[in-house]
């Protein structure tokens, strides 16, 4: 994408805003079921979820459009079959190669992760959210971050049907959703394509931003899994990464607001 055929910067972050309020609608609305009974509670939720993956395919092809054209994707041409490129397919990953194929990856949908990248990331995640989990506990008495609670409370109160549905947007429709947004978007409308640490350290601000931090350190953290998560995306330009990674901890994330729900 030339220089030209980008927006001046207070439109694109107008535009960014748009994206980010997007969330309130593919995470926000299929959690309303938590407060209906299961009959309605299925109904309103299919039919929540079916808007919100809707939403998502669109944000991927906004996606797509801005990778398509920016550096490197010269020779990565939309048409092109993933056979045809023999000389990317077996670099390893980080390598220039291996992130052009990151970007063709983009182009002709998500591909498939890194298993043992995605594994890596997790762990260090996992890590970074305990030590500052325990440091929330020791400074403000309260290990649990204000999002964790108004999950906590709404699982606690929420019929089957709803807790079933906000499972499948909590490990499913929210990394997909924020992924393309926080990681994506940001990084290739925004930043134009620009793999720097200030289009990470700005995506996750913007990310901890939405997670309704109350103290620094919540924020902090929330900042801290945004950029983790941004690092395994730059690793290979392979969005999918950062989606699994996310995906992964919201998931351990569920396990531990179903054990304080039942067991704490």
């Amino acid at each position: 994408m030339s220089e030209k055929n980008y927006p001046n910067l207070f439109i694109r972050c107008l535009v960014m805003v748009g994206y980010i309020l997007l969330i309130n609608i593919t995470n926000g609305l299929p959690m309303m079921t938590l407060a209906l009974p299961n009959g309605w509670g299925l109904v309103v939720g299919l039919v929540s979820l079916v808007v919100s993956f809707a939403m998502i395919y669109w944000l991927f092809c906004q996606y797509r459009k801005w990778v398509v054209g920016q550096p490197g994707s010269d020779q990565l041409a939309p048409d092109q079959p993933l056979g045809d490129r023999q000389d990317l397919a077996a670099q390893p990953a980080g390598s220039a190669a291996d992130k052009n194929q990151g970007r063709l990856a983009a182009i002709k949908g998500l591909g498939q992760p890194n298993g043992k990248l995605v594994v890596i990331y997790f762990l260090i995640m996992r890590v970074v959210v305990a030590v500052l989990s325990w440091l929330i506990l020791y400074l403000n008495g309260d290990q649990t971050t204000a999002n964790d609670q108004a999950i906590i409370d709404a699982f606690s109160q929420g019929s089957t049907v709803g807790i079933l549905v906000a499972l499948v947007v909590m490990c499913l429709v929210a990394p997909l959703a924020e992924e393309l947004i926080f990681r994506g978007l940001m990084t290739h409308y925004l930043f134009k394509g620009k793999q720097t640490h200030l289009t990470a350290i700005v995506a996750s601000l913007l990310f901890s931003s939405v997670h309704l931090s109350t103290n620094f350190l919540s924020f902090f953290l929330y900042f801290a899994m945004g950029y983790i998560m941004h690092r395994a995306y730059f690793q290979r330009m392979k969005l999918v990464d950062a989606m699994a990674v996310h995906a992964l901890n919201n998931f351990f994330a569920t396990l531990g607001v179903f054990y304080l729900i039942y067991f704490g």
